[in-house]
């Protein structure tokens, strides 16, 4: 499998990984076509979920501090009551 062309250049992000994720990520590359390495299958997987993410527009949603984590939609301020 080789190289895909990126559109754009790419930037080096380093990322450090439990054991077990390595080694899973070490399966994967070696019975998937996700990949050759487990940079590779990481790096796609990685591309993947922030794309997804975008897609559902999770940068517009809200976090309160006291939610527990749990994400608020995005409110229209402007509207009047």
């Amino acid at each position: 499998m080789g190289k895909r062309p990126s559109k754009e250049p790419g930037v080096p992000l380093p990322l450090t990984v439990s054991r077990p994720l390595y080694e899973y990520l070490t399966w994967l590359s070696r019975n998937t076509t996700m990949g050759t390495r487990e940079t590779e299958v990481a790096s796609l997987i990685l591309r993947v979920a922030v794309a997804q993410m975008i897609e559902r527009k999770e940068h517009e949603r809200t976090f309160p501090r006291d939610s527990g984590g749990v994400p608020e939609e995005p409110s229209d301020h402007g509207s009047a009551d």
